[in-house]
């Protein structure tokens, strides 16, 4: 009887949709992870450790800005969007261009504003006296992040994970050839990495993802995402804006937490102790990719679940999934001991323990994530900025208190921390909304 569950269960693990769709991404997130591995070993290698501790900062600044610039709507259009599309192609393509042109309309004046602001931001915010000139070109490719984004966004709501698999591999092979060509011309250092790996390369995404557009999101075909016209862009914003409010908020504390230790640390450590953090980070962060394919997939699942047996399977399913992934990710912990140091040079050596701390922490992410997506399916979006604020001000707390003592590894214990308070609120949150969904 045990054996027929698990075959019953493994059978619906990997034929329902939601996991076709994931395992699509993910072969185009493995691919990039892949790309920019390699592309990493460059800059790294090119910079060395106290110039790569800047250019992380500043890609961290590059994040925070893009999500900034975002104002939520990304992930409130891609809700409407999918709830349209597959029984009303021509609303979702004018929620598509509704979300488009108003997107590039708000980042346009986020842009402005922080290029104004780039001088006392980066001396007193940063402490990188007179970098103002690699603040501005990191705003710059937060700005080409929004188109880029925006096509992602689009082919998300749509379903057609395929596509965005093509989008995410082809400009992270773009960024490696020109990653190589840099680095042969011994010409790859902060300024080229900021403007080549970072505007550059999402701009190229930005091309082909508006390339790979389905046909029905087009008004013609000469014409995709034509401009909506400025007084339906102000009459139908509010609706995305309402919902993507809560969202915008929660984003910009995950964009916090995945940074915030960062920041702290470059208040008290020399810029070498930053680079081998930072690097740590950074592979950290691409085995999490893993976890934001699994998010880019499960949105549109959670918002769709009608029913308490709908739930408790996606649940369940989740947790099967998010299991085994995690058990494969384990291998990485000795793996670490020589790849760090072989890839990246033996002056990165002190990178090796920091990223097997951080590697527990995505677990801990990738196994609490179905849980925390309930929050579409039961519209509360605030509860994702609660919590994320709550994680926030905990890291921050934490973070100031630990990393004078502990130094990087203070950070990481900070950080896990900072994830199990805001795990713990949102759960708390939403259990007493469970008795509200319908047993049918």
């Amino acid at each position: 009887m045990k054996g027929t569950w698990l075959k019953q269960a493994g059978r619906s693990l990997v034929f329902d949709p939601t996991t076709r769709g994931w395992l699509q991404l993910l072969a185009g997130i493995a691919g990039r992870v892949g790309l920019s591995f390699l592309t990493g070993i460059l800059v790294v290698r090119a910079l060395g450790p106290a110039d790569f501790g800047v250019y992380s900062l500043l890609m961290a600044v590059m994040g925070l800005a893009g999500v900034i610039f975002d104002f939520g709507l990304t992930e409130a259009a891609v809700k409407a969007i999918a709830a349209r599309w597959s029984e009303n192609p021509a609303a979702a393509r004018w929620q598509a261009q509704n979300f488009f042109w108003l997107r590039l309309s708000l980042a346009a004046i986020g842009l402005a504003l922080g290029l104004a602001l780039a001088q006392p931001i980066s001396t007193y915010l940063l402490n990188l006296p007179g970098q103002s000139l690699l603040f501005g070109l990191a705003l710059l490719g937060a700005g080409a992040t929004v188109l880029s984004g925006s096509m992602n966004a689009l082919l998300q709501a749509t379903n057609h994970f395929g596509r965005l698999s093509a989008v995410l591999m082809g400009s992270s092979a773009v960024g490696l050839g020109l990653a190589g060509l840099l680095f042969l011309a011994s010409r790859l250092n902060l300024l080229t990495a900021l403007i080549g790996l970072g505007a550059g390369t999402a701009l190229v995404g930005f091309a082909i993802g508006w390339w790979l557009l389905p046909q029905a999101l087009s008004a013609d075909a000469s014409s995709p995402l034509g401009w909506p016209g400025g007084q339906t862009l102000l009459t139908e914003s509010p609706a995305l804006l309402r919902f993507g409010r809560w969202l915008w908020l929660a984003n910009i504390f995950k964009v916090l937490i995945a940074y915030l230790d960062m920041f702290l640390l470059n208040l008290w450590l020399a810029p070498a102790a930053v680079g081998f953090y930072a690097l740590a980070l950074g592979l950290a962060g691409r085995v999490e990719m893993v976890n934001h394919s699994l998010y880019t997939v499960l949105i549109s699942t959670a918002s769709a679940l009608k029913s308490r047996s709908d739930l408790e399977r996606y649940l369940r399913q989740g947790w099967i999934r998010s299991g085994v992934i995690s058990l494969m990710l384990l291998l990485l912990l000795p793996l670490a001991t020589w790849f760090i140091p072989f890839f990246y040079g033996a002056t990165f050596t002190g990178a090796v323990g920091l990223f097997q701390l951080l590697l527990g922490v995505v677990i801990f992410d990738i196994i609490t994530l179905p849980v925390l997506l309930l929050i579409y399916t039961f519209d509360r979006p605030d509860l994702a900025a609660w919590a994320e604020g709550v994680r926030v001000v905990t890291l921050l707390l934490l973070g100031l208190w630990l990393i004078p003592i502990l130094g990087p590894v203070g950070a990481v214990v900070a950080k896990l921390g900072a994830k199990v308070v805001g795990v713990g609120l949102t759960v708390g949150l939403l259990l007493k909304h469970y008795g509200q969904i319908s047993h049918d």
